[in-house]
């Protein structure tokens, strides 16, 4: 399955080999396929914010 991954920080997009953008995509995909509601999800958001110490 062909997975397309975009990660952002503070807006900025990283650039991903294929090794760690088929890894993120799979391991992201098992996540949240094992969910309810997530076993067929075409797309899925996620969103981490760092709290103020």
């Amino acid at each position: 399955m062909d997975h397309e991954v975009q990660v952002l920080c503070d807006g900025v997009p990283l650039p991903l080999v294929p090794f760690v953008e088929q890894l993120i995509a799979n391991t992201v995909s098992a996540i949240v396929g094992s969910l309810k509601g997530g076993e067929t999800a075409k797309e899925i958001t996620i969103v981490v914010k760092r709290k103020k110490a």
